[in-house]
């Protein structure tokens, strides 16, 4: 029952932070690749362009963040060091979700 809430506390941080990402990310990409002024970037960007990338986001974050939670979950439950379960954590969360992260910045 823990794994489950966690996983929905997950589902909830995605869309929240998809959201957050749509509006940012598109902007912070043009300023830092481009080399674009803040406000160019920002003129740059159409709402059309972030729904867009809202939808990219989401989708990754649905299979990141409840993933992430649900090891956490399950970690918590072992009897090893807080330390030790951190970095087994970050391991197999960044092994498993890095090709989805990948995917989103192509």
């Amino acid at each position: 029952l823990k794994v489950l809430n966690a996983m929905g506390a997950g589902a909830v941080a995605s869309v929240i932070q998809a959201a957050l990402s749509a509006v940012g990310e598109p902007i912070v990409n043009r300023v830092l690749v481009k080399r674009m002024k803040v406000m160019e970037a920002i003129n740059d960007c159409t709402p059309a362009m972030m729904l867009d990338f809202f939808k990219t986001t989401l989708a990754t974050n649905f299979l990141k963040f409840p993933f992430f939670e649900a090891i956490n979950a399950f970690c918590a439950a072992l009897p090893i060091n807080p330390s030790i379960r951190g970095i087994f954590t970050g391991f197999v969360f960044t092994t498993a979700t890095l090709p989805v992260t990948n995917y989103r910045y192509r």
